[in-house]
């Protein structure tokens, strides 16, 4: 699998056949160099579940390394940016082609977007299958 990103972590909880993993996601500010006088430096811990194979164990504080495929990571980008914007763009010129008022279309749209978004929410654990992570061990 080609990598499009990965993230060291550290293991903060196991079960069997998974791994969770905090991950410090750091904004575009901290490789500023200015960015300790200033205070906007943005940092914002995740935690996310990752499969684990049987013949590894992890314990909590092991420093690892999370991975996922480039190919996920444009469907990701896919799913979270491009089709929402085609569906708001494509909800307003129907309903300005169906000649509704402009605010009217407006509001259509951001509900057809918010549709898409409902449906996302309601099929969250089929994609959660399609978006599975890798963890790698960093040795020390």
């Amino acid at each position: 699998m080609e990598i499009a990103g990965s993230h060291p972590g550290t293991v903060v909880g196991t079960a069997p056949g998974e791994v969770q993993v905090r991950i410090t996601r750091i904004s575009g500010c901290a490789s500023c160099a200015a960015h300790a006088r200033c205070g906007l430096t943005e940092q914002k811990e995740t935690v996310v579940t990752v499969p684990t194979s049987r013949w590894r164990e992890y314990h909590e504080g092991d420093t690892v390394t999370v991975e996922v495929g480039s190919s996920r990571g444009m469907l990701a980008v896919v799913i979270a940016y491009i089709l929402p914007a085609v569906v708001l763009l494509a909800a307003f010129v129907l309903c300005h082609a169906a000649r509704l008022s402009e605010p009217l279309s407006a509001l259509i749209s951001l509900g057809a977007v918010a549709l898409y978004v409902g449906m996302l929410f309601l099929f969250r654990r089929r994609l959660d299958r399609k978006f599975e992570l890798r963890i790698q061990p960093i040795a020390c």
